[in-house]
């Protein structure tokens, strides 16, 4: 009883002090060594408790040749030799060794929590339907084993679950925040385009059967109010309460992407295609430069290496930017690192420096040239 209280303490202390590494996992380094590390450690505590509260220990023994003093010794020694191996000289040598070292480190303990836990359920069913148990098996509770086995198996999962989100919410910081906002918007555009050949058809208006519902009274408003439409079309598919067609709803997936804010943490923009606009008044702009606008002259400059460009109209002033094509089933884009929209729509498009008009740092799925990446 004793042993049990103290193993329940070294339990609890261990899984009290990685809590602040779960939560922020630059508590100690700017890198995943906060989160991997305690992981290790409570996966190795959780091993030891679980094997000892359900009575493996024992059978371990049992099954296990007798040791010797140099045996414990030697082990020890190699436990004490690898924590210095991976805490200390591994870091001075490389950061990145000593993460890709931890990683396996994480990796081979869980198979091991996983094996050890296979193990003991073998042994309890073992002992639960044999008439006579053989002699290694004697001492144990079924029942007891079995739930500590499948506690284990929960406690790997769910510290492999944990680690792997904040590791892929950390990426969006830690990483380049515009490839995270490109990779994002390339995914929900083939997201969505996959939706609609589910769906069998061209425009995105034919999923809802009042279509006229997807619109507000201004651009930003609507752009609001589809972008909501979008977020629940996404992550839950045919069972998004949206108001899609009944024969529709049959022909759609459950899910296409779980798709989260941009790494500034804002919602994605989305807005349903195709334009009608004239040339010259099409909202969604790209960045071309300070001060540039596509007029006739502009067109004239393009045209030398690219073909079928739009014609801009000549009875009415140019915008800046350069238009986006009219024929996109739908218009994605994040407000980028400033947290503006740097289009002719936004609410604070008249106060925008000069150098962010036109499309400024938004970036989006209909810039080819990626004219945004000059702002990061």
């Amino acid at each position: 009883m004793r042993n049990n209280r103290l193993s329940l303490a070294v339990l609890a202390v261990t899984l009290r002090a990685a809590t602040p590494a779960f939560a922020n996992p630059r508590v100690l380094f700017e890198r995943e060594g906060p989160l991997l590390l305690p992981s290790i450690v409570v996966l190795a505590i959780a091993l030891r408790f679980f094997s000892y509260i359900g009575g493996a220990d024992p059978v371990l023994r049992l099954t296990r040749t007798s040791e010797d003093y140099s045996d414990r010794v030697s082990r020890w020694f190699m436990l004490v030799f690898l924590a210095i191996l991976f805490l200390v000289v591994l870091p001075l040598v490389s950061i990145d060794l000593a993460m890709a070292s931890l990683a396996l480190l994480f990796l081979a303990l869980a198979v091991i929590c996983l094996a050890r836990a296979s193990q003991m359920m073998v042994w309890a069913l073992h002992a639960a339907i044999s008439r006579e148990r053989p002699a290694h098996l004697e001492s144990i509770r079924p029942k007891r084993m079995l739930l500590c086995a499948a506690l284990l198996i929960l406690v790997v999962v769910g510290v492999a679950a944990l680690d792997f989100a904040i590791i892929r919410s950390e990426g969006r910081r830690h990483g380049s925040p515009m490839a995270w906002a490109v990779s994002e918007i390339r995914n929900a555009d083939l997201a969505l385009t996959k939706l609609t050949a589910d769906a069998g058809v061209k425009d995105l208006h034919d999923l809802f059967t009042d279509p006229t519902d997807l619109v507000r009274p201004t651009l930003l408003d609507t752009i609001s109010h589809q972008t909501d439409i979008i977020y629940e079309l996404l992550k839950k598919g045919r069972n998004a309460n949206i108001g899609i067609k009944a024969e529709i709803k049959q022909k759609l997936g459950n899910a296409y992407m779980d798709i989260g804010l941009d790494p500034w943490e804002e919602a994605y923009q989305f807005y349903l295609g195709p334009l009608n606009s004239p040339v010259n008044q099409i909202p969604f702009r790209s960045y071309r430069g300070p001060s540039y606008v596509y007029d006739k002259a502009a067109d004239e400059e393009e045209s030398k290496t690219m073909k079928g460009l739009p014609i801009p109209e000549a009875d009415m002033p140019p915008a800046p930017g350069f238009p986006a094509p009219k024929d996109l089933i739908v218009y994605i884009f994040s407000t980028g690192k400033d947290k503006r929209i740097n289009q002719p729509f936004g609410p604070d498009y008249d106060s925008l420096e000069p150098d962010l008009k036109g499309g400024g740092d938004d970036i989006n799925n209909w810039d080819v040239r990626s004219g945004w990446a000059e702002f990061y």
